[in-house]
């Protein structure tokens, strides 16, 4: 949905339900040169691709976003920033990225052995690199760029 202010070029019904209540019988719809802010979204119906128009009072456009925001639960309101650390004791998660950077130093081994021409180092290393994987299954799930297929 876009949403934009500008002042109002035409009479406009407000189209938060609880404007009446918010403002009484004072408040009527949306006079021409009254702040209004307008949203339009776009729906795709069996007719084909529909555009609607929105109009709410300033405050009343506010007062419904603090509705809305309000009824989130307090606990989903703010979520921890970062990734979710996949094991939650030390020694586990000290055991993993350990076992992470073993298999990186396996990589760049096995990369250097390629170039070099060596294809028996290469198997070999791919296959001990093949032998962490029920080690790290053992501290929490798979990576992605570990999955054999």
């Amino acid at each position: 949905m876009d949403i934009w202010a500008r002042w109002n070029k035409q009479t406009r019904k407000c189209h938060y339900d609880l404007c009446f209540a918010l403002h009484g019988l004072a408040r009527g719809p949306i006079e021409r040169g009254d702040p209004v802010i307008i949203g339009r979204s776009k729906k795709l119906t069996a007719a084909g691709m529909r555009t609607f128009n929105y109009a709410w009072h300033p405050d009343c456009w506010l007062a419904q976003a603090m509705d809305h925001l309000t009824s989130i639960p307090e606990s989903e309101r703010v979520s921890p920033r970062g990734r979710r650390p996949v094991a939650a004791n030390l020694e586990v998660r000290k055991r993993r990225v350990s076992l992470l950077q073993k298999r990186a130093s396996l990589n760049h081994r096995q990369v250097k052995a390629a170039l070099a021409g060596d294809a028996v180092r290469v198997l070999a290393l791919e296959a001990e690199k093949q032998s962490l994987i029920p080690l790290i299954l053992e501290t929490g799930p798979l990576p992605k760029r570990w999955r054999v297929e």
